[in-house]
């Protein structure tokens, strides 16, 4: 078969799938009429687990929703519970029935006949805005709006759905009702509110610290080798500030190259007083992308942003990068999807980069996989948000960032790390957005670099708007020489299916990214690129399979022309992990190439990973392949295995095979390899981390590395006098666990109270608390609501978990006159001797009440002072009781009342 019948057959493979995809996208119907609707599916990629937020009150910690890049899906029956509002929803016959805010507001749904009522009035609905899911009844969020008066504003960077209400929420009554009284605690759970816990800011902390080594020994042909790649790195608090440095060293360097840098970061964007700064550094920085212009170049120098920490600079494409140990790989998932993988051999210079990865319309969680020497797997999560939201009408951000390009701080070689013609060489990069209405915003920038020795100056301007549930952006470029360059994209989302087209033109414009697109070494004047990410039916299964294209024709300023072909299609299905991915390219003269590579992965007890690449020319089919195994035989012990194959002039066949054990306290492995040409190399790694934890004032060593990350110290306690606070009497209290995504369920505290919780992610929400399943005496419960953090990089915030021990009180309350008769409906009030209530409970039909899990102590049980004053009744003395270890349960504690004397 001849090139171009091979790449001809490629071509139709994907076009296929393309048009597949499309028909997928817009195929989908609806059914109106008398018939019900078909159960709704959705794909992972829209599924959303967020926390529902009124006024900083948590009235929900997670709820699932769907957002699909145009529409916020929000489940009926949850959020009916959420907000108290008394709606009965049946997914079965798609039907709803009830009433929200109170009784005189009924509501019922019939998606049988697209119908529902509000406030006694009937009328029809679209019914793409309603879908019939197992678990509930989907809504989106503007008929949320339109039925209910409930504004609802997802925040997706926190994980927070706010919500606006166009009249109190039965909780706000009862809240309102009760200010008159003191403070209720967390019994009562009635819109807890959120205190965020700030890490100290002191001057100085001491800092955790990575250390890998990695050393090797080679033999190839007569020529011996010898190697040792030494990575640390150091990160803390000083003066205030985050600080970082990486040292990359190899023996054939007399000196070490160093990475640092210093700065804040603020979620709230309160840094540097009137600039709002989100973020400023001075040393290891990146230069951001900008369209039609720069690229994204890492380097020494200063960096000040007001952006959002997590806001994309290019919402079409994002460059990951970061400090890659020795000996240590890294593979790249964007949602599931395998995207490809680097070692340290990579980039080099003891670092990954990935550079313009793809971004998709809606959620792109991009998860780092990073396997160590000694069979160590740690990840990294990172969410970006692509949506039609804008800047806020009237505010400003700016970035400015200057650095010499592919240069570390301290760098003993001549040119950068990667040795190019430009490196070394000073980089300036100004951007603003602002925004001038809900749906427009405006932005700019000011580019000042050197390419291929040449200094050039550029200025953009350009506009954003969101358009028919689309991101539209349009850029305008001009270069100092005269030329220009003019440029657009639009992001949307069709059923479940990520749409991007890029078109841009360059006319006598020269910059990074025109230079990228050459034709044989002729400049580019014309650019386009169409993008698909979906999914399709699995083949004898019913688990989708997502599957990416990307189309792009150029035409050169000559007339020549090149098109490229690109497609992707994984599968996921624990524990298995694969792409098959296509690269193909045809240029106006005949020229032509193609290659086929299969990346693969697995998890579980043996982990493997490999990748096979297939070139079809005449010459060569079969290029590269490799197979690596990791056998976990023991709990902290494993073997290691590989094959390598390269088809070049010998064949050469690689075997490599290996042993490490996890320590306590450090990670140590070794491994051997030979070829076919009887070459051979042994290792020895060594790696462990130290982190300084104030709750005991000691430093903990770890073979698990985690200094760039943030650390908890936490301490749980039996509190024995109910004041919070860790003092003479109280009990520090053995294994017990915590819950919260970011802390893993095996951390246990010790002997002492005391658990270091190393490696939290941080400017991210933390959420943690102790779980009440692990406390060993069922009538313990932990003092506090659940803490959110955000946490600092390389600093350990001290936590305290207070315990309380509880018990129980039950009576009746009764009307005293001639004949004792029981009152239902009363509201019992425990009152502590500060005055505060620590429980609210509600007599039943028969008079009876029960109040549990109330903290040891001396109460008073009275009635709620407005409803007494408002029934006419007064109570008669007091009840006041004692909870204690000695009496932890009271009965028969009687509350009566009478008629008030006039």
């Amino acid at each position: 078969m001849t090139v171009t019948m091979r790449i001809f057959c490629l071509y139709c493979i994907f076009a296929i799938t393309s048009l597949y995809g499309l028909q997928m996208a817009y195929g989908a119907e609806t059914v109106i009429g008398s018939s019900l609707p078909d159960w709704s599916e959705r794909s992972d990629e829209e599924l959303f687990v967020m926390t529902v937020v009124q006024d900083r009150h948590v009235l929900s910690p997670g709820v699932v929703v769907y957002y699909d890049g145009t529409d916020l899906l929000l489940p009926l029956g949850e959020m009916a519970k959420v907000l108290e509002f008394s709606i009965s929803v049946d997914p079965s016959t798609g039907t709803a029935q009830g009433w929200y805010f109170n009784s005189d507001h009924q509501f019922a749904l019939d998606m049988r006949n697209n119908l529902v009522t509000v406030a006694g009035v009937e009328h029809k609905y679209d019914p793409a805005k309603v879908e019939r899911h197992g678990s509930d009844i989907y809504i989106a969020a503007s008929e949320w709006e339109q039925w209910f008066g409930i504004l609802l504003t997802a925040e997706f960077q926190q994980q927070e759905i706010e919500i606006e209400t166009s009249q109190p929420l039965p909780y706000e009554i009862r809240a309102e009702q009760e200010k008159r009284r003191s403070g209720i605690s967390r019994y009562t759970d009635d819109g807890e509110e959120i205190t965020y816990t700030e890490p100290p800011n002191d001057f100085f902390e001491w800092p955790f610290v990575d250390v890998s080594i990695f050393g090797s020994n080679s033999k190839s042909g007569s020529n011996e080798y010898s190697q040792v790649n030494q990575t640390a790195t150091i990160a803390g608090v000083i003066g205030e500030l985050d600080a970082e440095a990486t040292m990359y060293r190899q023996k054939d360097n007399s000196r070490p190259d160093i990475r640092a840098r210093v700065g804040r970061k603020s979620v709230a964007g309160d840094l540097l007083g009137p600039l709002n700064a989100h973020e400023y550094a001075l040393g290891d920085i990146a230069t951001p992308s900008i369209p039609l212009i720069s690229d994204n170049v890492a380097g020494r120098g200063v960096l000040v942003s007001s952006y959002g920490l997590n806001e994309l600079n290019q919402t079409n494409q994002i460059t990951l990068r970061g400090n890659l140990a020795a000996g240590w790989e890294v593979e790249l998932f964007r949602n599931e999807e395998l995207l490809g993988f680097q070692t340290g051999q990579s980039v080099g210079g003891g670092r990954y980069e990935f550079q313009d990865v793809p971004t998709l319309f809606g959620l792109n969680v991009f998860r780092l996989v990073f396997y160590g020497p000694q069979g160590q797997m740690r990840e990294q999560t990172e969410e970006y948000f692509v949506t039609t939201a804008l800047s806020k009408p009237g505010e400003t951000a700016f970035r400015l960032a200057v650095n010499q390009a592919e240069t570390d701080l301290f760098s003993f070689e001549e040119t950068g790390y990667n040795e190019s013609v430009d490196a070394g060489k000073e980089r300036v990069v100004f951007q603003m957005e602002h925004g001038l209405t809900d749906i427009v915003s405006v932005r700019g920038s000011f580019v000042s670099l050197h390419l291929d020795g040449e200094r050039h100056d550029y200025v953009s301007t350009g506009v954003r708007t969101s358009l028919l549930g689309s991101l539209v952006n349009l850029d305008l470029g001009l270069d100092q020489s005269g030329g220009f360059a003019v440029g657009g994209t639009v992001q949307t989302s069709i059923n479940s299916w990520s749409v991007t087209a890029e078109q841009n033109w360059f006319e006598d414009f020269v910059s990074e990214k025109s230079e990228d697109l050459s034709i044989n070494g002729e400049a580019v004047f014309s650019e386009t690129v169409l993008r698909l990410f979906g999914s399709v039916p699995g083949f004898g299964s019913s688990k989708r399979l997502p599957v990416s294209t990307r189309v792009s024709y150029q035409i050169g300023e000559n007339g020549a022309w090149l098109t490229d072909l690109d497609g992707r299609i994984s599968y996921y299905a624990y524990p298995l992990n694969f792409a098959l991915e296509s690269n193909n390219w045809i240029r106006s003269d005949g020229v032509s190439y193609s290659d086929l590579s299969l990346i693969g992965s697995t998890s579980g007890e043996v982990r493997l990973r490999g990748i096979v690449n297939f070139t079809p020319s005449e010459d060569r089919f079969f290029n590269y392949s490799s197979l690596y195994a990791d056998w976990s035989f023991a709990q902290n012990s494993g073997l290691t295995g590989g094959v390598q194959y390269s088809n070049n002039e010998t064949n050469t066949v690689l075997f490599s095979t290996g042993l490490y054990h996890n320590f306590e306290h450090f990670n140590l492995g070794t491994s051997f390899n030979m070829d076919t040409e009887r070459n051979y190399g042994m290792s020895l790694s060594l790696s462990f981390s130290l982190g300084h934890d104030p709750m005991n004032d000691r430093i903990e060593m770890r073979g698990d590395q985690f200094a760039r990350n943030s650390a908890i110290g936490a301490k749980v306690f039996l509190d024995k006098n109910n004041d919070g606070q860790f003092n003479l009497g109280d009990e520090p209290i053995e294994n017990v666990g915590f819950s919260g995504g970011a802390v893993p369920d095996t951390v246990k505290t010790s002997k002492d109270g005391s658990a270091f919780i190393p490696g939290i992610a941080p400017y991210r929400r933390v959420n943690i608390e102790v779980n009440e399943k692990t406390l060993e005496d069922p009538s313990w419960l932990p003092a506090d609501p659940p803490k959110h953090l955000y946490l600092r990089p390389g600093l350990t915030t001290d936590l305290y978990f207070p315990v309380v021990e509880t018990g129980d009180v039950d009576g009746w309350v009764l009307i005293k006159g001639t004949e004792a008769k029981p009152a239902s409906g009363i509201q019992l009030l425990i009152v502590n001797e500060k005055g505060d209530t620590v429980a609210q409970v509600e007599s039943a039909f028969d008079g009876y009440y029960y109040a549990g899990d109330v903290p040891y102590g001396n109460y008073s049980i009275i009635v709620d002072p407005e409803q007494l004053e408002k029934l006419g009744y007064e109570m008669v003395g007091t009840q006041s009781i004692e909870l204690n270890s000695d009496e932890p349960s009271l009965l028969d504690r009687n509350v009566e009342i009478t008629a008030a004397q006039q």
